[in-house]
């Protein structure tokens, strides 16, 4: 029923706005760290009632995709075809998670700064659910190192910084409920 539900003409008009959102976020990585976890959870509610892969595996989400990262203001190298098209698939990985239906609890935990507090941020927004971070290094500083060996294009790596960075403030704002340090 989720993929029949999931046509280019319901794509463009209920998930393209919200994807064009996320994406802003990710291109001003802490600017506005609020608006990445509200992206979030609109991104689940939209996924309650239709398919995850038919949507980001959709032309109107590749259009949208391309000419966001083509507008990106901050790489004087603008993107390949290869950079765009591994900036979306790092995306539909680490993002499948709002495809997940989570049970309520009464709190959330997170190991780290990263990915895995995804459903910590949705559960706070969506229900005030108290989350806990146990954080074992400084997790933007590791996957800087990480990258900085890494044998991607600068695009590429820009891009994955902006997307880590925007995840770890959105994670840092709710579990210290609006008070982030840097």
């Amino acid at each position: 029923v989720r993929k029949r539900n999931t046509t280019d003409a319901v794509i463009e008009r209920d998930f393209l706005p919200i994807f064009d959102e996320l994406l802003g976020t990710i291109r001003r990585p802490g600017e506005d760290p609020a608006a990445f976890g509200r992206a979030l959870v609109s991104m689940e509610d939209y996924f309650r009632a239709h398919d995850y892969n038919r949507t980001f595996k959709s032309r109107p989400v590749w259009r949208l995709f391309r000419t966001s990262m083509e507008a990106y203001e901050s790489v004087r190298q603008g993107p390949s075809l290869f950079d765009v098209t591994e900036c979306l698939r790092w995306l539909y990985r680490f993002l499948m998670v709002v495809n997940v239906r989570f049970p309520r609890t009464a709190v959330t935990h997170s190991t780290a700064a990263a990915f895995c507090g995804i459903p910590c941020i949705t559960a706070k927004l969506r229900y005030g659910t108290p989350m806990v971070l146990t954080e074992h290094g400084i997790y933007v500083r590791e996957q800087n190192l990480f990258l900085s060996r890494f044998h991607r294009l600068l695009f590429a790596k820009h891009f994955l910084l902006n997307l880590i960075t925007a995840v770890t403030r959105a994670k840092l704002l709710h579990v210290t409920d609006g008070a982030v340090r840097a």
